[in-house]
């Protein structure tokens, strides 16, 4: 199956990328959605639900969910390739699913998906896995033995090629804290792990990493004194010797994101006898603040989402009713704090469910499924979006295609400056029966790559005849140091040694990312053998997006408009 397409090539230094999407050129339509087509094919007495979606940094992606036939629930999946578009999906499970799928994929383009399954009247944790450029591996039970009960079944990309999937197992008065890994190099774990037992039951579990080996997972927990929020974090080789306590007594629903950094955001939900409020907090060097509240209201939550995006910045999304109002608030952390806007607001009921993803440019998009304008018409999909120092566009209908009614499942997820959606829709009739369906937003690339520069001291001189730059940018890709070409590893890090010359020495740093966005700028380097030990460059970390208004150290530039 080819779904979508365009088509990017950029050359740097002899390094050639090439992003294809399927399709014709001449039908893309930038800042727009493309037109849905068909996931699968149509079956009689079959409907598709709950659908999951992931991609990596590279345009690369994963997408599962629920596929029920004759009552049972099945796990399709489909991968994304840029140059193939979406494979034919398949069937992964083996008994039929109880829970809705979760996905994750690697930046080799390494996918995982897993869910609980059921087994002889009890529960336990299923997974599949599908190598770069290989196929799905038969569907194997992650768990040592079937339970009584199996939630918050969640996969996540420790780093490149490993995968951590965490769930709570329930037996009895007794709950487990579950863990398994996933490497592509030697499979699943043949065993679980444990990582904490306890009486409490474990509600909204939920896991996040920043891919760089930094995981946390986090929980609601039903102790005696009302709910709380725990979690553990995993950093290097060891996890928390014991949960850490977040927030509570009477908190619930937590929301997390993890950045490059390692640091923990979590919103959740504090239950007031008056009110319902939205609460923060993040530890910082080793300690918790008091939380932060960003959204106060005399209404009730019907949904929440949150997100993180590439640079950092933390984003949620709340859905209240007011009485006879709804209102889709979404509150943005940046580097200067929280802003809180309400991009969407309707009478009660007019927004079923919602989904909220970022994109690598830091833009927030959000596809919400409204009712039919009359009693006989079809539900109908909006969207909104916010760029990066924009403000929210008013919200817009995507236009349908083809008759149909999309149902209340819809999945979105950002493909670098893109965004796919998957949504559940009837067909003609409204027989009943429902398929996948996608669609994709073509996004334009504005700014220019990420290029990070290390610190290597303050004075600019240096006294020995090298000198080793080093910095960030996107995983994998190619930078050029002077006349010397070296490739990102996966997390973004390079080092290349430089020779100089006695004085003054300018050396080129240059980098061009997945997006085609190029950016640049000199080193100044002073060699005086009689300087001694310890000085060095004033660069302090600044990124090429920092240095863009400084002109007497930034050399920069990138592709305008809409060109990709």
């Amino acid at each position: 199956m080819r779904i979508l397409s365009r088509a990017v090539a950029i050359g740097l230094c002899g390094l050639f990328i090439a992003s294809l999407f399927t399709g014709s050129a001449s039908a893309q339509n930038y800042d727009a959605w493309q037109g849905a087509e068909p996931m699968e094919e149509f079956s009689a007495r079959t409907y598709s639900i709950n659908p999951a979606l992931e991609f990596n940094s590279f345009g690369r992606g994963i997408a599962a969910w629920g596929w029920v036939f004759n009552n049972v629930i099945h796990v399709r999946a489909s991968y994304y390739d840029p140059q193939d578009g979406w494979s034919a999906p398949v069937v992964l499970d083996r008994d039929g699913a109880i829970s809705m799928p979760s996905v994750a994929i690697d930046d080799q383009g390494n996918a995982v998906v897993v869910w609980t399954g059921a087994v002889g009247g009890q529960q336990e944790l299923v997974g599949c896995a599908r190598k770069a450029g290989g196929t799905w591996t038969a569907p194997v039970a992650l768990t040592d033995r079937p339970y009584a009960e199996i939630t918050g079944t969640t996969a996540v990309v420790r780093n490149v090629t490993q995968f951590i999937v965490v769930c709570s197992a329930r037996e009895g008065n007794d709950t487990s804290l579950l863990l398994t890994n996933y490497r592509s190099n030697a499979g699943f774990d043949p065993q679980p792990s444990v990582l904490f037992n306890m009486t409490d039951r474990l509600v909204s579990l939920t896991a996040a990493s920043n891919g760089r080996g930094e995981v946390w997972v986090v929980w609601c927990q039903s102790a005696e004194a009302g709910y709380l929020i725990k979690g553990v974090h995993y950093s290097g080789a060891n996890w928390s010797p014991a949960p850490i306590s977040i927030a509570g007594p009477g908190t619930t629903d937590p929301l997390i994101g993890v950045d490059a950094a390692g640091r923990l955001t979590v919103v959740y939900e504090r239950l007031d006898p008056e009110r319902v409020i939205i609460e923060t907090r993040s530890p910082d060097r080793g300690w918790w603040p008091e939380a932060r509240e960003i959204v106060n209201h005399t209404g009730r939550v019907l949904q929440a989402q949150a997100a993180m995006s590439a640079s950092g910045n933390f984003t949620t999304a709340v859905l209240v009713q007011e009485g006879a109002v709804e209102h889709l608030m979404v509150a943005e952390k940046n580097g200067t704090g929280w802003a809180l806007k309400t991009p969407v607001t309707g009478a009660a009921g007019s927004i079923s469910t919602f989904e909220l993803a970022t994109s690598a440019l830091g833009d927030i998009m959000i596809v919400y499924q409204a009712p039919p304008s009359d009693s006989t018409g079809p539900f109908r999909l909006f969207h909104t979006l916010k760029e990066v120092g924009g403000n929210w566009t008013d919200a817009e209908e995507i236009a349908p295609v083809g008759g149909g009614s999309p149902l209340p499942y819809i999945g979105l997820a950002s493909s670098r400056a893109d965004y796919m959606l998957l949504f559940s829709r009837t067909d003609i009739g409204n027989t009943g029966e429902s398929r996948m369906w996608v669609d994709q937003y073509l996004g334009t690339v504005r700014g220019g790559a990420l290029l990070t520069i290390d610190s290597y001291g303050i004075n600019g001189t240096v006294s020995t005849p090298y000198i080793e730059i080093a910095g960030t940018v996107e995983p994998y890709s190619f930078v050029t140091v002077g006349d010397k070409g070296t490739t990102a590893d996966q997390w973004g890090h390079f080092s290349v040694f430089v020779p100089l010359e006695r004085g003054k020495n300018t050396i080129f740093v240059e980098t061009v990312d997945s997006l085609g966005r190029r950016s640049g700028f000199p080193v100044h380097i002073n060699y005086d053998p009689s300087a001694g030990q310890g000085n060095a460059l004033l660069f302090l970390g600044l990124s090429g997006a920092a240095l863009a208004g400084i002109a007497a150290v930034m050399y920069y530039f990138f592709r305008p408009g809409k060109e990709r």
